[in-house]
């Protein structure tokens, strides 16, 4: 699992998965490609505002960048105190299964929460949920669910019907249908006119009746 490999090796694995070449990220984050080699080798540690920027470059969360040191239990385990005590993420038992569910106590009893951030917090968990119900339902598989997680939240959204998408992707996806229907819509006016026909649809009323 990339979460829990070095921050050099989540550069590279997310450098690559972009399509950059060392030379392309050092470019958008303006330092040369030697930079970013030693970041990947680990020969030297990019402080967090130049994370910040490699992460908006590869366009992913500066959170999956700099990741979480949760690769044994007792770390995970301590990780998940340090959300309860910020957001009320506390364990309960559903039937035979330890579940994770949101304490709805008051949030004046505990100083390091807030009504705001547990709200937002709800939020997130409900946007995962969503994803992961939409994983397991087949909607999307699971490269799409992986990457949604790794650009959550700036780059990645849920949409109304529930699933997870990536907006850079969909609006690309989107430009292609367009191109190829505006080209459909070409050979279908050439034909018309060849013919010598004046009942032309409009590109518009030939969009919705080719969809």
């Amino acid at each position: 699992m990339i979460a829990n490999q070095s921050l050099g090796v989540r550069i590279r694995y997310f450098r690559k998965k972009k399509g950059f070449t060392q030379k392309e990220l050092g470019e958008a984050i303006g330092v040369n490609d030697s930079t970013i080699r030693n970041y990947e080798l680990g020969n030297r540690t990019p402080d967090a505002n130049t994370m910040a920027k490699i992460a908006e470059a590869l366009e992913i969360d500066f959170y999956t960048l700099k990741s979480t040191e949760v690769n044994s239990v007792d770390s995970a385990v301590h990780a998940l105190f340090d959300i309860e005590d910020r957001y009320g993420l506390v364990p309960d038992k559903i039937g035979d299964n330890i579940c994770l569910v949101l304490d709805q106590a008051d949030s004046s009893a505990y100083p390091d929460r807030t009504d705001t951030e547990i709200s937002e917090f709800n939020t997130a968990l409900l946007s995962w949920y969503k994803a992961r119900i939409s994983l397991l339902d087949g909607k999307v598989d699971e490269d799409t669910y992986m990457t949604w997680k790794e650009k959550y939240p700036g780059y990645s959204a849920i949409d109304e019907n529930g699933t997870p998408y990536i907006p850079s992707v969909r609006k690309k996806e989107e430009a292609a249908r367009d191109e190829d229907m505006e080209f459909k819509y070409k050979m279908y006016v050439s034909a018309k006119e060849w013919a010598g026909e004046t009942d032309i649809l409009s590109y518009e009323e030939f969009a919705a009746r080719s969809n």
